[in-house]
């Protein structure tokens, strides 16, 4: 490629290195050692942009910069039986990206310090970012592929690719017409992201993903990233490996694939996932998941299957008809959980298993009835137990109450001598507590616990009023007389 006479600097480089742009990508896509990838970077650091940028229309600088690319990305891996892949089988690979980035960045520097880039440099650059995209995608948090200088590096250079295509988030980028510079009307196998996931599709196969964690780390980085439009058009292509992840045996397999799902669900029409079964099959995938004793995989699965529920189960426009006295899934999923949480021991359990039950019964509704025994003796258990300096189990606890009271309120007055005791109880034993919870959590405890006794005052105003009434006399220990007071002068209900 002909050089640009006014560069005097570029001419020093070209007749001291004896190699203009392209031989020394040429070098860099061949090369495997990363010194030499970090000497290029350098040599490239000191031409200047407008000889960067001449030589980027060359027809052949695109596979030349993605050979280079090819370089540091993270290959298929010996397949191993019940093992992950740890920082020994990628010996090398940082210190190769760390070049690699470099080089990227040194021309990305260059490019934005221009006012206007032609098609022809744009076309250069579209062909090259689905690959880089996948290199940046990989080490945008740490993993054993990397280090935390690949981490930054990524982090920047991903910075100067959105100020480049002037884009404020990945996902916008993503959205971006690679075929052309018209982004108003795309087809989805033109943009970023169709030819992101095209090159990446063979890899994430249900035979073939576990060998590829590289590749799985940049398809969940980008998913999560994208929003409704996107995940739309490429549905069929995001589900299945989002599923291959659930269905794995490693716990950090799984919670990858609920996120995904997670975010798959929360950026997809419910009628977009009932096509073909689709939402039935996430369900079953994700309600699996129930019966794990892992407390952080519980954490993310249950508001995971909460919200595939919604969408599998149809709320009816007539709230009156009555279908929503039906038994569904909401009953099924709740019933298992409170089973499961009356029986838990370990008490990182019983806290995942509690900490969303509370929007199962707002789901519910008047509905809840059918379950109302269990849950105020789960609740009567669990405030029962003291559950360590945060109290997580007894403030979930509570916020199932106070929603079991809202919602079930033409039925409170059967069960509501025993939920009155328990909150009595509770609040006493926080009066008398000389544990290392903080006041904070205590205060906490206590207005929860109010807002319960104001709730069910007026659902039963006679029943509560009177047992309060006994209450208030001077042998009754102190804390119990205020609340009685607090209660009594209440004028609304607590939400």
């Amino acid at each position: 490629m002909d050089e640009t006479p006014s560069c005097e600097c570029d001419k020093k480089i070209h007749t001291d290195t004896d190699k203009g742009i392209l031989q020394l990508f040429k070098l860099a896509a061949s090369s495997q050692n990363h010194v030499t990838l970090l000497d290029i970077s350098v040599k490239i650091e000191q031409l200047s942009a407008e000889y960067i940028y001449s030589c980027l229309k060359s027809s052949v600088m695109p596979d030349l910069l993605i050979q280079t690319i090819k370089t540091a990305i993270v290959g298929e891996l010996p397949e191993r039986e019940h093992c992950q892949y740890e920082e020994q089988d990628f010996v090398g690979t940082a210190d190769k990206t760390d070049a690699v980035l470099k080089n990227f960045a040194s021309i990305f520097h260059h490019l934005n310090s221009l006012e206007l880039l032609e098609s022809a440099v744009m076309n250069c650059l579209n062909k090259v970012l689905p690959s880089l995209l996948l290199l940046l995608s990989a080490n945008m948090t740490p993993a054993a592929w990397n280090s935390s200088g690949v981490v930054d590096q990524s982090m920047m250079l991903s910075q100067c690719m959105l100020k480049l295509y002037k884009c404020d988030t990945t996902g916008k980028l993503l959205t971006l017409n690679m075929d052309s510079q018209n982004h108003d009307f795309i087809s989805p196998s033109s943009s970023l992201f169709g030819k992101y996931l095209r090159l990446v599709k063979p890899c994430l196969d249900r035979d073939r993903w576990k060998r590829n964690p590289f590749v799985q780390a940049s398809f969940i980085h980008l998913l999560t990233s994208v929003k409704q439009s996107s995940i739309s058009e490429h549905l069929t292509d995001i589900l299945p490996p989002s599923l291959n992840f659930i269905d794995d045996f490693v716990v950090e397999n799984k919670i990858s694939g609920i996120k995904c799902l997670r975010h798959i669900i929360a950026n997809t029409s419910s009628e977009e996932l009932r096509w073909y079964g689709r939402a039935e099959v996430v369900y079953e995938a994700v309600k699996h998941q129930l019966y794990t004793k892992n407390a952080t995989l519980l954490q993310d699965a249950i508001p995971t299957v909460l919200a595939v529920v919604r969408v599998v189960e149809r709320t009816p426009d007539n709230i009156h008809s009555g279908l929503l006295l039906d038994v569904n899934r909401y009953d099924e999923i709740f019933q298992m959980l409170l089973h499961d949480a009356e029986l838990e021991n370990n008490i990182h359990i019983r806290r995942a298993l509690t900490s969303h039950l509370w929007k199962f019964v707002d789901e519910l509704g008047i509905g809840v009835v059918r379950h109302m025994k269990n849950v105020v003796h789960l609740v009567s258990n669990f405030l029962e137990i003291y559950d360590g300096p945060e109290e997580t189990s007894r403030l979930n606890a509570l916020m199932m109450l106070k929603s079991l009271i809202k919602n079930a309120w033409p039925r409170v007055y059967s069960h509501c001598e025993e939920i009155l005791k328990c909150l009595l109880k509770l609040l006493y034993d926080l009066a008398v507590d000389e544990t290392t919870t903080s006041k904070e959590v205590k205060d906490n405890l206590h207005d929860e616990s109010v807002s319960c006794l104001v709730l069910l005052r007026y659902c039963c105003p006679r029943l509560v009023e009177s047992y309060l009434n006994e209450l208030n006399k001077p042998e009754t220990a102190e804390c119990i007389r205020e609340t009685v007071q607090l209660v009594m002068q209440a004028d609304v209900p607590c939400c």
